[in-house]
């Protein structure tokens, strides 16, 4: 597909110096229209530059409907089949990206938006170009290091100093006269960004009872689940997907601990129900859902599709809602438990 100037301020800066992605290289991107023959997608680390996919690459599988795997304004990972350049065309594919590589793009790109985010804020705060402080800072990091946002947070931690990397001089217009105002800001951003950065993760479960004790014995589970050891600065949920099927979402600071509590709870849960003559089962292992602020509405609104096998990464309507949404919605899972105890 042709690429095409970006409609959004944001996007008009790339992450990184190159200006195109590789061939055979994960990207993200956001779907931003449906033809009959594919879907056009904005590749949101190369200044949006668009990128056509073929139905044809949307699935292994046969496709039964396009609409509940693709939807415009969703965030999702793809690989490059071809780049050309010089006539500015991507070629792109979902069905050839494994879930394992997709989980450590998202992981990355986040990583990556990060950075950007910082430059663009500096950048905007001293009557900058963007473009000229990632020349500066962003771009050569990139390069040097594997991960840049760990290379700032070593900088500001003063295990390595960056600034003796870095010319602010060159590449592009000078900006030695306000590098030391550049510096401090980016400095001040990243100490904030370690402060305030977190993660969210879920796992999706099934968990049922065919026994007398019905709707009581999941809803102990799901008490277990929540009352289960944690981590500090975890926050645990505990909502109904669409009965039997449960999502567990945890917010940390960092990946590790919202894993250990997510574990905790399934084997809590999973303890409980089958003490309880029930079943369980583990639908997905915690994942990132959610790597910052910005994305939450998408992986909010991703949710409405269900549980579709064509999905990963969404997260739930009710996010915010807790347990409190499964107690809510205990409706339909009481409605089920009076049937077990007439037929009973």
């Amino acid at each position: 597909a042709k690429a095409k100037k970006p409609g959004s301020a944001a996007l008009q800066c790339r992450f990184y110096e190159a200006e195109y992605p590789q061939k055979d290289e994960i990207v993200v991107v956001r779907v931003h229209n449906i033809a009959d023959i594919g879907a056009y997608a904005k590749l949101l680390e190369y200044g949006g530059k668009e990128g056509m996919m073929l139905h044809s690459e949307l699935s292994k599988r046969r496709i039964r409907s396009v609409s509940k795997m693709l939807r415009v304004g969703r965030t999702e990972v793809w690989r490059t089949l071809q780049v050309d350049a010089a006539g500015g065309f991507i070629d792109l594919s979902k069905c050839k990206v494994e879930p394992e590589h997709a989980a450590a793009k998202e992981r990355a790109f986040a990583k990556a938006k990060a950075v950007h985010g910082i430059m663009w804020h500096v950048a905007m705060a001293n009557g900058v170009e963007v473009e000229e402080v990632c020349k500066k800072v962003s771009w050569p990091l990139f390069k040097r290091y594997e991960d840049a946002e760990n290379a700032l947070k070593r900088h500001v931690s003063g295990e390595i100093n960056l600034w003796q990397e870095l010319d602010f001089s060159r590449p592009g217009k000078d900006l030695s006269g306000i590098a030391a105002k550049l510096k401090a800001d980016i400095e001040s951003a990243v100490r904030r960004r370690c402060e305030q950065r977190a993660v969210r993760l879920r796992s999706k479960i099934e968990v049922h009872c065919p026994e007398y004790v019905g709707i009581d014995a999941i809803q102990e589970a799901l008490a277990k689940g929540e009352e289960a050891p944690r981590p500090e600065g975890c926050e645990l949920r505990i909502q109904l997907l669409a009965h039997p099927v449960f999502v567990i979402t945890c917010m940390a600071l960092e990946r590790e601990p919202a894993v250990v509590a997510i574990d905790a709870a399934l084997e809590a849960i999973e303890r409980s129900i089958k003490a309880n003559g029930g079943h369980f089962r583990l639908r997905s292992h915690p994942e990132i859902v959610c790597l910052d602020d910005s994305d939450a509405e998408d992986d909010e609104e991703d949710e409405e599709e269900g549980d579709d096998d064509t999905s990963s990464s969404q997260d739930s309507n009710n996010s915010g809602a807790g347990r409190g949404a499964a107690a809510g919605d205990a409706g339909g899972l009481g409605e089920a438990a009076e049937s077990q105890h007439a037929e009973v």
